[in-house]
Order: C-alpha cells, then sequence, then structure tokens
C-alpha cells in the first residue's frame, strides 16, 4: 500500500515538474543509463543484511533486488508509465537459486527500497536538468544583451561618423561656393 501511494506521489510530483508523461523511450533510457551507477552505489539498505549468515548470498540477495527494481522501474517511472511493481514478481530467480525466506525477504526489501530510490533520483534529475536549461537561458539572454548593445554602439558610431561626413562635406561646399 505504501509503495503505491508513493507510486502516486511521486508520478504526481514527476508531472508537476513538467516531466513529459510521453517523454520518448530513448530519451529515458539514456537518463536512466546515466543515474544507474550513482543509485546503485548506494547499498545502505542492505548493510543489515551482511550480519545474516550466509552473508555473501543474503547481501547479494538484496543487492540484485535493487538491480531488479532498477532495471524494471526506471523507463516506466519517467514516461509516467502506469505500471505496478511487484517486489515477489521481480525476486523469483531468487527463490528459484536461494531456498528460504531469509533471501526472499532480503530480495524484496531491496526491491522495494529501489522503487522509492528511483522516483526520487528522477524527480532530482529533472529538477538539476531545469535549473541546468534555465542556466543556460540566462547565459543566452545575456550574449543576446551584449550582441544587441554593440549593435546599438556600432550604429551610433555610424551615425556620428555620417554626420562628421555631412558636416565636412557642408563645409567644403561652403568653401567651393566662396571661392
Amino acid at each position: 500500500m505504501i509503495s503505491k501511494l508513493t507510486s502516486v506521489i511521486a508520478g504526481i510530483l514527476l508531472l508537476g515538474l513538467g516531466l513529459p508523461c510521453e517523454a520518448q523511450n530513448g530519451e529515458c533510457k539514456s537518463i536512466c543509463k546515466e543515474i544507474r551507477q550513482e543509485i546503485l552505489q548506494d547499498v545502505s539498505v542492505c548493510l543489515p543484511s551482511a550480519q545474516v549468515h550466509p552473508i555473501p548470498k543474503v547481501f547479494k540477495a538484496c543487492i540484485d533486488g535493487r538491480k531488479k527494481a532498477f532495471d524494471q522501474a526506471c523507463v516506466p517511472t519517467c514516461t509516467s508509465s502506469k505500471k505496478e511493481f511487484s517486489s515477489f514478481e521481480g525476486c523469483k530467480s531468487v527463490v528459484h537459486k536461494n531456498h528460504g525466506p531469509k533471501f526472499v525477504d532480503w530480495c524484496r526489501k531491496g526491491f522495494e527500497s529501489m522503487i522509492d530510490a528511483v522516483e526520487s533520483a528522477l524527480v532530482d534529475h529533472h529538477t538539476e536538468s531545469r535549473e541546468l536549461k534555465q542556466q543556460a537561458d540566462v547565459v543566452d539572454n545575456e550574449v543576446e544583451i551584449r550582441e544587441t548593445e554593440r549593435s546599438v554602439e556600432s550604429d551610433v558610431e555610424l551615425d556620428e561618423q555620417d554626420a562628421d561626413n555631412l558636416i565636412l562635406h557642408a563645409e567644403s561646399s561652403e568653401d567651393s561656393s566662396v571661392a
């Protein structure tokens, strides 16, 4: 129930921040590839499993659950697809590899924690991207203003030169008419 509520809230946040519902799969795959390594590095949820015997296998079950959740959830969450993610389905292979409830429990803990982490990471990525775009827009506007100022300055210089030329021409016309 909490996972469904979190998914709904994250979906609203993603939509509210302007992440397009119909975002291209290719764009979302690129975003997911970009954030995958960073998000999978956080294994804090799985650290308590390192105290459960057999230690490496239980810890690996938790890590595998996180990887499976990321792979299943990132692109659909990015595209705001209405898909539900089940830790039971995601951890089926762990059940087949390792018999015993502790393996499945830790896989499911890792899986469920990753669903929330993916939603949060996508919101953060989108916010960061939007901030970078706004900064780029500000720089573009500043460049445009400078170019406009330079153009106006050169127009003023040309107008002053034209005025000087007219004065010289008028003076030379007066000089030739006096002579």
